[in-house]
């Protein structure tokens, strides 16, 4: 990382911003847990509320099983510094250990304005009831892009006039590392690709205009070509012996374009040869390829229609076995972990699959899960010593060539 992105921090700066965050949770945690603490800090928020930022009128505690929970205590904690400030100095409230310097306050403000790159995925996908399976990728990429930003230095924060502080772009480069992980891992599943070619507004022009390779885009193809070919032969019924077999063909043509819409498709100079690559990969006219061939419908039209869903049942209604294969894979859920049953000690980590785990090594697999297999940690004998508690507490510099 030193030789790539030239990010070294000192033993100062990462002492300063690893007590943070466990100062901001731990004042907020020492205020919930005291009602005199909690009556003198409404008494002094009160005095000053005219000068605050905000209306919360208590800081917002750091709860792990919450999705976001870091970025509301974090940012609470900023909008409060006022308050929080008059507290930790009084030595009344013994409250000391909490106080921030300024160089903390300053890297609270820029974590704060970071994190609010994740505020869009976790309110999306959050959602229930809403079809998500195809924008995971999109939604993946689009905060790649943007920690590529924080971890490379091009934009300068607007209140120094500098780049982002180093902290920042190394805490950046680890999450990006972990990003890519996932993002590999999906690329397993053919799934979350086939959500989104069947996405009136992605279909494959999605992959040309982000760059994926000709032979990545063909397999994507391959696998949707494979799957409506398996419905296909499962659900449209058996032609009339009387019928000629271009008339079987013709009802599968009849697609979504049949009707009045807006209808637009971005070209980018560098997809012609994708273009007439893909043109010649399907032999005979399907449903599938008429649709793939067809302009892109945009997101904005398709909400007319009601919605992606409601989009793909109006085929379903006319027959469409298109439609039918749609449906299924888009209503799949777009995650099946279920963060907040995990890490909060339920039913998951004492049930019959999780028998004589304890909690704590639950949580502690589920945290390293997501770090093995990157730059971060990479050795399996590391990971078994971190599960045995025979590692180190205070692991030595990572090599992150």
């Amino acid at each position: 990382m030193v030789e790539i992105f030239g990010l070294e921090l000192t033993d100062s700066e990462l002492k300063e911003a690893r007590e943070v965050f466990p100062k901001a949770s731990g004042f907020a945690n020492r205020i919930h847990a005291s009602g005199t603490l909690q009556a003198a800090f409404s008494e002094v928020r009160n005095a000053c509320k005219h000068l605050l930022p905000t209306n919360k009128e208590m800081p917002t505690q750091l709860v792990a099983t919450r999705w976001g929970a870091a970025a509301a205590c974090g940012q609470t904690h900023e909008d409060l510094r006022m308050v929080v400030n008059m507290m930790t100095s009084n030595t009344a409230h013994k409250l000391g250990e909490f106080q921030m310097s300024l160089l903390q306050w300053d890297i609270l403000s820029d974590v704060n304005e970071c994190l609010e790159v994740f505020e869009d995925p976790t309110r999306t996908h959050s959602q229930k009831g809403v079809p998500l399976i195809h924008s995971v990728i999109p939604d993946m990429h689009v905060l790649k892009f943007r920690l590529e930003l924080m971890r490379d230095g091009r934009i300068n924060n607007p209140r120094t006039g500098q780049p982002p502080r180093l902290v920042i772009r190394v805490a950046a480069f680890a999450a990006l590392n972990v990003l890519n992980k996932y993002l590999r891992l999906l690329e397993v599943s053919d799934i979350y690709w086939l959500a989104i070619a069947l996405c009136p507004w992605y279909k494959l022009q999605w992959f040309e205009n982000h760059n994926y390779p000709a032979s990545r885009i063909q397999e994507v193809r391959r696998a949707l070509e494979d799957r409506f070919g398996e419905y296909t032969t499962r659900y449209t019924p058996a032609p009339e012996p009387e019928l000629p077999h271009p008339t079987e063909g013709s009802s599968d043509t009849a697609l979504p374009s049949t009707r009045s819409r807006r209808l637009w498709m971005q070209t980018p100079p560098s997809t012609a040869n994708h273009d007439s690559t893909a043109s010649h990969s399907t032999p005979r006219s399907t449903a599938l390829s008429a649709y793939l061939a067809a302009p892109l419908v945009s997101e904005a039209e398709v909400n007319k229609l009601g919605g992606l869903l409601q989009f793909w049942e109006n085929e379903v209604r006319v027959g469409s076995v298109l439609g039918r294969l749609a449906l299924d894979i888009l209503t799949a859920p777009s995650s099946s972990v279920d963060v907040e049953r995990a890490f909060s000690g339920g039913r998951m980590s004492v049930n019959y699959r999780q028998h004589r785990t304890s909690l704590a090594t639950f949580r502690a697999k589920m945290a390293v899960g997501s770090w093995f297999g990157t730059p971060l940690l990479s050795d399996v004998t590391e990971v078994l010593e971190m599960v045995e508690g025979k590692g180190d507490t205070e692991p030595g510099p990572l090599d992150l060539d």
